[in-house]
């Protein structure tokens, strides 16, 4: 049998630490944080097998990316997932219930997991808890509400304060995981859930929800959590291997090759033909303990008294090669690796113990999505300004080499590292891909090789008007970024939902912000001012900037990445110089954030919540939405207005019209509408999904899409100067279905900026694109 232990993930901002464990009947993964997914096909590592998934901490850092692939895998065909970790885990599945349901996937929750066995892995689960909970925030109170009141107040629902036994609770959270999923496994008295559900029913009939109408008693609210900062490491090992069947010693015996030699082999005695009895003893080798790995998560150096006190892990520690740890995946934070105390414990497992740390600063920046960066190179050589090259760094901060003391087989995780558990056990580099580099030989000779794209190149540049270019245009400096142009779920070449405006000396806003908009805009804009030179503004610099996120629906590809924003966020503010950030999404939204708030402080003192319903321009209402006027002005904005638009519940499309002269229109996802279109008259810009080809219009009716002439057509009867499209369906890997260009009509890729006065470059775009992918010739056969 063969297995082995896999890093998926390293510590780079594309996707945090994760491993993936392979054995011939299932797979195991460590960890899932954003971007785990995409990065698993990039790198085309198989998950029809995975059955179980273990969390170090539940926090959005290992558990991000576990909603969007609950999703895949459940319309992938998967029947049953189980769940690991340790306290709020099921909180937090619990708290995803208005944008996760799925009746046809059972799902298990391990809380507080103490261990686990089946055929493949026997875990001992190792908790750590810091040693200066001071330093710790534990709790979660009125400070961390959001702010949505009329009068500017901060007020606690009764919703919010539900506070129950614990017993109850945990009723109720299943009660609720039952009615997301198939549910065979939570453990709910009947007597109990059928009393939860009559009640809830009951709250059902009287406050029943319509589509669109934003009623707040429409949505029921878990009980309060308490926030853990328990980490748990895992001790794992694989299955006992038996010995092998000396073949010479049973036929000198009197045997013959066939069942008994299997016989044998399981431990089974056999008898010859002349009636003598065979011991397994006498012709099998004797049978070894199979190979131990770890998986250790220490999150500052407060952690380290608890894991050099875990008895748990004396048993591997010395040289005993029957008790050996083989692998040990280090998933660090800050100052641990440098700690005295904690190489003091990586060397007590002996000098054959392979080390593999993840860490910033150890593991270098390099691009884990090189599908989307090849890409992005190919389109900087029409407009280098438009299509700027993502930012990396292929060299770590602090190589392994600058720490001493270290145990001689230590290595930094790189993504497809490998060590084979079984049938030898050893580290395996073969799987590792060079990183992504524009100046190596290798895409030197790739665009070298495309002359017919560099002299299509060559002519765009040389028609191109200088007119094109206006700078008197009203707006003419506003930055539009699309950082996600794909639909439903992370691909090679184009991630999901995302698009941000740049309004310059004055502030950022984010339209939607799907499952790796963090990392996009880390890509795109980097750590230090003037990588990109449109923007200007390092990864930090536009985070502080940023006063707007607008969640148009609850479909997981359009909010998944919010949370993590928020966190980068919550970081950058200072006590003194606190600015608070504006979010403008259905109500439901809202309920989400602050039942996650529950599990990780992600800084709602500082979040003004403004419900979608409110602004809708065709509705009249008696008062102005709260801190909507507060939101126009640190924007500078005349206008902000929503329109319910045709998708699914509580959809909406927003208008921003700014106080000089400009407009910017988004759709999200919908069919025509012409409530939209109404709002959106005389729009500078429409961003408006294109998410099927016009051959496929009666799927886009089906699904709640729109065509690409559809999306034409509702700009022509806005009256839009220009339209940007995108959302584009991932069965076009690379580029979507072309048609003839129109002289207002641009295609969108990821990590594209365009300033309002260079939209009218983009239609000119069209005719070189068309020459880049006319054979499609590194189109992914596995992609569609």
């Amino acid at each position: 049998m063969k297995s082995y232990i896999q890093i998926l993930g390293t510590s780079t901002v594309d996707v945090t630490p994760s491993v993936v464990v392979h054995f011939d009947s299932q797979r195991y993964l460590f960890n899932c944080g954003e971007g785990t997914q995409r990065l698993c096909v990039e790198k085309k590592v198989r998950f029809a097998k995975l059955q179980n998934i273990f969390f170090t901490r539940i926090n959005w850092e290992n558990t991000g990316g576990v909603p969007g692939m609950m999703l895949t895998l459940a319309d992938a065909g998967a029947t049953k997932i189980n769940l690991h970790g340790g306290p709020n885990l099921t909180h937090f599945i619990a708290a995803t219930r208005h944008f996760i349901q799925r009746s046809s996937l059972d799902v298990g929750l391990n809380e507080d997991i103490q261990s686990f066995k089946d055929e493949n892995l026997n875990i001992t689960a190792v908790q750590l808890e810091p040693q200066d909970m001071r330093k710790h925030d534990v709790s979660s109170g009125d400070n961390d509400l959001i702010d949505s009141d009329s009068n500017g107040k901060r007020k606690r629902s009764k919703e919010a304060d539900i506070n129950l036994n614990t017993k109850e609770a945990v009723a109720i959270r299943e009660a609720i995981l039952k009615r997301m999923f198939g549910g065979k496994n939570t453990n709910v008295s009947m007597c109990k859930q059928a009393q939860l559900e009559a009640q809830q029913e009951k709250a059902n009939k009287k406050n029943k929800p319509q589509a669109s109408t934003g009623d707040r008693k429409s949505f029921d609210k878990l009980p309060r959590a308490t926030r853990s900062q328990t980490s748990i490491c895992y001790i794992c090992r694989g299955p006992t291997v038996q010995g092998k069947l000396d073949a010479k010693a049973a036929i000198a015996l009197g045997l013959k090759p066939g069942p008994d030699f299997g016989k044998l082999k399981n431990g089974q005695s056999v008898t010859t033909p002349d009636g003598t009895i065979i011991q397994p003893e006498q012709v099998v080798g004797p049978s070894r303990l199979g190979t131990v790995f770890m998986i250790i998560d220490c999150p500052s150096t407060d952690y380290i008294a608890s894991l050099v006190k875990a008895s748990e892990f004396q048993t591997y520690q010395g040289t005993n090669k029957d008790a050996q740890a083989h692998c040990i995946v280090h998933m660090l934070g800050n100052n641990v690796l440098e700690d005295e105390q904690y190489q003091e414990w990586m060397n007590s497992f002996g000098p054959e113990t392979q080390h593999i740390v993840a860490h910033t600063d150890i593991c270098s920046q390099t691009i884990a999505f090189t599908g989307s960066a090849k890409t992005q190179l190919k389109l900087s050589h029409m407009d280098n300004e438009i299509f700027p090259l993502p930012y990396f760094s292929n060299t770590p901060n602090k190589p392994l080499l600058s720490i001493p003391n270290l145990p001689e087989k230590t290595v930094e995780a790189s993504s497809l590292l490998a060590y084979h558990t079984e049938p030898k056990q050893n580290l395996d580099v073969s799987y590792v891909l060079p990183p992504f580099d524009p100046e190596s030989e290798e895409y030197k000779t790739t665009l070298a090789d495309r002359e017919d794209y560099l002299a299509a190149i060559k002519e765009l540049k040389e028609s191109l008007p200088e007119s094109l270019n206006p700078t008197t245009t009203s707006g003419h400096d506003v930055v539009v970024t699309t950082l996600g142009t794909g639909s439903a779920l992370p691909s090679k070449y184009r991630n999901v939902s995302s698009t941000a405006v740049t309004i310059p000396s004055v502030g950022s806003i984010l339209l939607d912000a799907g499952e790796g908009t963090y990392g996009q805009l880390y890509r795109h804009l980097g750590i230090i001012s003037g990588h990109n030179k449109m923007i200007n503004q390092s990864l930090d610099e536009f985070l502080k900037s940023l006063k707007c996120i607008f969640v148009s629906h609850l479909h997981a590809d359009h909010h998944l990445g919010v949370i993590r924003v928020l966190d980068k966020w919550n970081q950058l503010q200072e006590s003194t110089q606190e600015q608070p950030l504006y979010i403008v999404a259905p109500f439901k939204f809202q309920t989400w954030l602050q039942e996650y708030s529950d599990i990780q402080e992600i800084g709602l003192r500082n979040i003004r919540f403004i419900n979608a319903e409110e602004l809708v321009y065709h509705k009249k209402r008696s008062h102005v939405a709260a801190h909507l006027e507060a939101l126009k002005e640190t924007l500078h904005l005349k206008e902000v207005k929503t329109t319910d638009v045709i998708h699914c519940p509580w959809s909406y499309g927003i208008s921003l019209e700014h106080s000089e002269g400009w407009k910017l229109v988004y759709s999200g996802d919908t069919r025509p509408c012409d409530k939209l279109v109404q709002l959106g008259q005389g729009a500078t810009l429409l961003i408006h999904e294109a998410t099927f080809e016009d051959e496929m219009k009666q799927e886009a009716i089906e699904k709640r899409h729109s065509t690409t002439s559809e999306a034409v057509d509702v700009s022509d009867r806005m009256n839009s100067t220009f339209l940007l499209l995108t959302h584009f369906s991932q069965r076009y890997p690379q580029v979507p279905v072309f048609t003839d260009a129109h002289a207002k009509v641009g295609i969108s890729f990821d990590l594209m900026n365009v300033r309002i006065s260079d939209l009218p470059k983009l239609p000119r775009f069209v005719q070189p694109l068309k020459v880049l992918y006319a054979n499609n010739e590194e189109m992914d056969s596995e992609e569609e």
